[in-house]
């Protein structure tokens, strides 16, 4: 790190880092059968979470958009930002093209994950929560 001459670049990749290792303890957490903490809820700017998501993506060359947007909601972030991401990728792995689309009501918000992938056999439905 201290080759890297700017400290404002020095900061976000050590904050990147972080949120990486972050990400690492909570999924080796829900992997040990450990429950979300309530207070691991926080506000949660979730169009901000998804269109870094997707940008991210693009950046490296996958083909993925954004529509819609939602106010802030509450959330564990860390658990929505892993769920989104991987939605995402397995889109892109087994579509080739990606959609997410933000959309809320008075009591919900929705994320809806679209590809264009040949999707899962019916005879496999029943495992996909397994």
């Amino acid at each position: 790190m201290e080759k890297i001459q700017s400290a404002d670049l020095q900061q976000q990749i050590l904050a990147d880092v972080q949120e990486m290792d972050r990400l690492i303890d909570s999924t080796l957490e829900y992997l040990r059968g450990g429950a979300v903490q309530r207070s691991d809820f926080r506000r949660v700017d979730l169009t901000a979470l998804v269109q870094t998501i997707a940008e991210d993506a693009v950046e490296l060359g996958q083909d993925v958009t954004m529509k819609g947007g939602v106010e802030p909601c509450m959330g564990d972030f860390l658990s929505l930002k892993r769920c989104i991401a991987n939605l995402v990728q397995n889109g892109v792995r087994y579509g080739g093209r990606v959609e997410v689309a933000l959309s809320e009501n008075a009591a919900n918000v929705m994320v809806a994950v679209r590809d264009w992938g040949p999707g899962l056999p019916t005879s496999e439905l029943d495992r996909v929560f397994e």
